[in-house]
């Protein structure tokens, strides 16, 4: 719980960050703390939808989560072109801090608490050691660097080449999103 309110309330401070840079080199800073932030989160939240589970459903509410971060990215990447669009890039990261806000302030008020853990915690590189994981990994990094090199030079050809609005980055976005899901 402490992580996630951490990561979160990082992730929320570094959106606002986005939203206020008055440099690309500074918007590029502020990207990189988000996007730690939302590394630190996402293991966070998938342990604490585990931990929260009724024993022998953790699996399953593992992937309520999943589904969750693929709705996310149909429509939350999709709704951010169309906000740039309309409104202004900075409104979307404006629009973002305040869920990231709001979620740490739900948080707060939860009745979700830190458990301790009998043991050592393993090592991150412990992990590596599990069978199968290897090929997991490189298919887990294949597909991302697939979508976000796509989907850059994609969403670039789309707005320069053929001089689309950004709204159109969105249809591109809700297409893989579709997919995925």
């Amino acid at each position: 719980r402490r992580m996630l309110q951490g990561a979160l309330l990082l992730l929320a401070l570094a959106l606002v960050g986005s939203a206020l840079a008055p440099t690309v080199a500074a918007l590029v800073a502020a990207q990189l703390v988000a996007g730690i932030a939302a590394g630190v989160a996402m293991p966070a939240i998938y342990a604490s939808s585990a931990a929260i589970a009724p024993p022998g459903r953790e699996s399953g509410t593992i992937g309520v989560v999943l589904t969750g971060w693929t709705l996310s990215m149909v429509a939350g990447v999709s709704l951010s072109a169309v906000l740039a669009d309309l409104i202004h890039w900075r409104a979307v990261f404006a629009a973002v801090a305040l869920l990231a806000g709001a979620a740490v302030a739900g948080l707060s008020v939860s009745s979700l608490r830190d458990t301790k853990k009998s043991g050592p915690a393993p090592s991150p590189l412990g992990a590596l050691a599990v069978p199968g994981i290897l090929p997991l990994l490189i298919a887990c990094g294949a597909f991302m660097t697939a979508f976000y090199g796509v989907y850059g030079y994609l969403g670039d050809h789309l707005h320069e080449g053929l001089g689309e609005p950004v709204s159109a980055n969105g249809l591109a976005a809700i297409a893989y999103g579709l997919g995925f899901g």
